[in-house]
């Protein structure tokens, strides 16, 4: 819960000139009056009791941050201090132009609990309210309502929009890995595209239709402190940089856009051997990025035999039975098949790895799966998993790979109209991917599960472009394996020039492309350029 103090009663205070007379000689907060105790040479000032100081302590407990922040009205340009160690500390100003008749509030962060607060102004100012909150530096703008927000250098309110200052952060926010930067959009039913730049990193972000905000966790970048830059500002309604409490769990995934993933600086994981992100458009789909093949195998090798291998479904194969066999170079789990996966492993005392004891513990944590008497149950959401050790273009084909199975797996919709393009598939184009997985020993699915069958014929037809889809598929009819297995079936598919696929391929792309602002080969709204 968020704490508020409010004005009783309409103040007017001169902060300069001849003082004026006012109507409450303090600022009602918590219960309390924070009591007028100072008019001179311009200013006033407002001290705290001890019982609004425990306030204030609780509240920096919570979040983690500590903001104090004043709403007001005002002819003239006015600053707003803080008060500690018996001084003004810090300097947030709203020059005269800002104000423009409406409400601003300035908003400065507090590295030790403040005494009071202090209002500097040459005419009378109108002190809507105060508040005492989280930390968010930047800016906002809803219905005329004007916030800016600063660091412990404090700073002055820019009616510019193009450029947000996150330099005053830098001390107070530190490398912690909860900083986040969140760029904030009007309502609107279009979807735009924007032009970013933090520091000397260029982002291309698209923005979905009826999308409030984009997430860019500070790990993602060099240097977010350098501000951003955003060319086109017409749409946005704020650009904040805050930290999220919730980040002081090691085992919480980083809220991030799959694109961001890919090239993501392997000095800023908080872990060595791998990275968890929460998919920023798709909570709960968690996406893991691993180090290696080995490390991945770790993870997920015996999940993948429990959950997709022919003579191995719904069994905890030993670590000796598997050793020699291939698992997955990219991983994908729905929620169900997770809690079973873990379940029968208490059941039956299995010896499950550390690795694998650990992914539990993520799951958990962040809603994949819920603890119960009896064991886990189902939650929320999704697992896929990428490594480094695949080569980059490879990389980017699983994302798009196992995101598109991230939401086949959460959201029945998807899962739906791929059963119906499953079923009305040109049938001599579906018995040749069906005994392609077959005959390909590195897959070994099992076509019986329908459920598989929808899932994986999706996220192989999408994995790429539109442009590709015919030449991934006669690529496939056209391998040695194949053409000696299944001659007239992979002739079939060369023939038609993989009309079959390309025909799916395009009933699914306009489905994501309508539905969730995705497209064939896109699965994220965050580039790098």
């Amino acid at each position: 819960m968020m704490f508020a103090c409010v004005l009783a009663v309409f103040a007017l205070f001169s902060c300069g000139q001849k003082k004026a007379e006012a109507k409450k000689r303090g600022i009602l907060f918590q219960g309390e009056i924070a009591e007028l105790t100072a008019e001179s040479d311009g200013v006033t000032t407002f001290s705290f009791s001890e019982n609004q100081k425990n306030a204030l302590a609780a509240i920096n407990k919570k979040y983690m941050t500590l903001s104090l922040s004043v709403t007001l009205k005002s002819t003239a340009d006015t600053t707003f201090f803080l008060i500690s160690g018996g001084e003004k500390k810090n300097a947030a100003t709203a020059p005269e132009s800002v104000f423009d008749g409406k409400a601003v509030t300035l908003s400065l962060c507090a590295s030790a609990l403040p005494e009071g607060f202090a209002i500097q102004c040459a005419s009378p100012v109108e002190i809507l309210h105060v508040d005492a909150e989280e930390t968010k530096i930047g800016w906002t703008e809803s219905d005329g309502a004007k916030f800016f927000g600063f660091g412990l250098q404090g700073g002055i309110a820019n009616a510019s929009k193009n450029f947000t200052d996150f330099s005053g952060g830098r001390l107070y926010f530190g490398a912690n890995a909860g900083t986040y930067a969140s760029i904030l959009y009007k309502p609107q039913s279009k979807a735009q595209a924007l032009n970013v730049a933090v520091g000397s990193e260029k982002l291309a972000v698209r923005r979905r239709a009826r999308q409030t905000a984009t997430v860019i966790p500070s790990l993602a970048l060099r240097d977010v402190f350098a501000g951003i830059s955003i060319e086109n500002t017409s749409d946005i309604a704020g650009v904040l940089l805050r930290y999220n409490p919730e980040m002081k769990n090691p085992l919480k995934a980083l809220k991030a856009d799959p694109g961001l993933v890919p090239d993501w600086d392997l000095t800023r994981w908080r872990n060595t051997d791998f990275e968890v992100f929460d998919w920023e458009e798709f909570p709960g789909v968690l996406i893991f990025d691993m180090k290696n093949y080995a490390v991945q195998d770790l993870f997920l090798k015996r999940l993948s035999f429990f959950a997709e291998k022919t003579g191995f479904r719904g069994s905890l194969a030993p670590d000796a039975k598997i050793a020699n066999l291939h698992g997955f170079n990219a991983h994908d789990y729905r929620a169900d098949t997770l809690a079973a996966f873990f379940n029968k492993a208490d059941a039956e005392h299995f010896p499950l790895n550390q690795n694998e004891l650990l992914l539990k513990r993520i799951l958990i944590a962040n809603g994949v799966l819920v603890q119960a008497a009896d064991g886990v149950k189902a939650g929320q959401g999704a697992l896929v998993s990428i490594s480094r050790e695949s080569p980059e273009y490879l990389r980017w084909q699983f994302l798009n790979h196992e995101c598109f199975h991230g939401i086949f797996f959460t959201h029945e919709e998807f899962r739906s109209k791929m059963e119906s393009i499953y079923n009305s598939m040109d049938r001599k184009s579906l018995e040749f991917i069906k005994m392609y997985y077959r005959v390909s020993p590195e897959l070994d699915y099992d076509t019986a599960d329908l459920y598989l069958m929808h899932n994986e014929l999706m996220a192989y037809t999408v994995q790429s472009r539109l442009s590709n889809v015919r030449q991934y598929y006669k690529n496939l009819a056209g391998r040695a394996h194949v053409q000696k297995a299944i001659p007239e079936l992979a002739n079939y598919v060369l023939s038609t020039n993989a009309e079959g696929f390309y025909d799916i391929a395009r009933q699914i792309d306009d489905f994501v492309s309508e539905n969730y602002a995705l497209n064939a080969g896109r699965v994220y709204q965050i580039t790098r350029e």
